[in-house]
C-alpha cells in the first residue's frame, strides 16, 4: 500500500530548546486523509507512539547511522475479508469496525458484491468510502473518516 508521505524534522526545534510536540501534532492535523508522516528526531520518541496510535497511526522506527531516528507514522489499516459471508453480515461487521475506527485509520474490506447500501450508510455517518471491482469479480472497499479534522 502506498501513502503520500509528509516530512517533519524536529531536530532544529530541539536544538533551539523548543519542545516539538505542538509541531508534531500540527503536522498530523494537517495530513490529508490516508497520508503518512515521516518524523526525524535525534532520539526515539517512544512516548509519542501511544498518542498517535490513538489517532490511528502506526509507527515504524529506524535508527540512522548518526544515532538519530526516522519514524514513519502511517495510517492503520483494518483488513476485513467478508467474501464468504452472507448479507447482512458484511454490512454489520463493517459498521462495527467503523464505529471504533480511530480518526486516521482506515478499513479495507473485500466483498463479493458492491456494498451500495453500506456506502450510503457510511456517508451518513461521516465516512468517505470507495468501492472498486477487482479482476476476480470481488470488490475492494476503502473506508475512512471523511475529514482529517477529527484527528486534532
Amino acid at each position: 500500500m502506498s501513502f503520500t508521505v509528509h516530512e517533519l524534522d524536529v531536530r532544529p526545534l530541539l536544538a533551539t530548546g523548543q519542545p516539538p510536540l505542538d509541531a508534531i501534532l500540527a503536522a498530523v492535523a494537517a495530513l490529508p486523509p490516508g497520508a503518512a508522516l515521516k518524523l526525524r528526531a535525534p532520539f526515539e520518541p517512544q512516548p509519542l507512539y501511544p498518542k498517535l496510535a490513538g489517532l490511528g497511526l502506526d509507527a515504524c522506527a529506524q535508527r540512522e547511522n548518526d544515532g538519530s531516528y526516522v519514524i514513519l507514522f502511517s495510517p492503520r489499516t483494518v483488513q476485513l475479508d467478508l467474501r464468504l459471508l452472507e448479507p447482512p453480515e458484511p454490512m454489520q461487521r463493517t459498521l462495527e469496525a467503523a464505529a471504533t475506527l480511530p480518526p486516521r485509520a482506515r478499513i479495507v474490506s473485500r466483498t463479493r458484491f458492491r456494498p451500495v447500501h453500506l456506502l450510503a450508510l457510511l456517508a451518513e455517518q461521516g465516512f468517505a468510502a470507495t468501492s472498486a471491482e477487482q479482476p476476480d469479480g470481488t470488490w475492494e472497499n476503502v473506508i475512512a473518516h471523511a475529514t482529517a479534522s477529527d484527528a486534532s
